[in-house]
């Protein structure tokens, strides 16, 4: 927890200095993941809710605050079995190259858990553990009226990246 303390105490102040601004947006979503490189070869494809908030500081630059969680699909070899799940909080810029193409750039914490169980000489067995780490996404999107739609590549360590696809609807608050 001692980790995350200093992202949350960021993302916070962010917040509270975006809120007495105005041009701000909240926008909820849906991710799907897609494991890349070693990853690829222990997750299945993920699922995952986000939430973003968004102070646009002039029409084509913006600053963002999101926060995640991904859940992805259990893979098996043999009687062994390895699950993941993930909690992003990011922060970043939102760059628009055109009225509403967008590029961003997002660092934060990623914080993965991993099982692992199976069965070994007949005895079961089941390992987790948690490992956070400083991670990058870049990405781009389009806006449409007020949803946002986004590609992003997620690169936490050279054997844990992804590539995600985000959905969101975006509103005044």
């Amino acid at each position: 927890m001692r980790r995350f303390l200093p992202a949350i105490i960021l993302l916070a102040f962010c917040a509270s200095v975006a809120v007495s601004q105005s041009k701000i947006t909240a926008s909820p979503g849906v991710e799907l993941s897609v494991p890349t490189g070693d990853f690829a070869d222990a997750a299945g494809i993920g699922f995952g809710i986000s939430g973003r908030i968004q102070y646009t500081y002039q029409p084509n630059l913006g600053f963002m605050g999101t926060l995640g969680y991904v859940w992805w699909g259990t893979k098996s070899a043999g009687s062994v079995k390895f699950s993941a799940s993930a909690l992003q909080i990011m922060v970043g810029p939102k760059f628009y190259f055109q009225k509403n193409f967008y590029g961003l750039a997002e660092i934060g914490i990623y914080s993965v858990t991993g099982s692992v169980e199976g069965t070994v000489g007949g005895s079961p067995y089941e390992i987790s553990d948690t490992e956070s780490d400083f991670m990058l996404a870049i990405g781009a999107g389009y806006e449409y009226q007020k949803f946002e739609f986004e590609v992003k590549y997620f690169l936490v360590d050279p054997d844990v990246t992804n590539l995600s696809f985000r959905a969101g609807y975006r509103f005044p608050i």
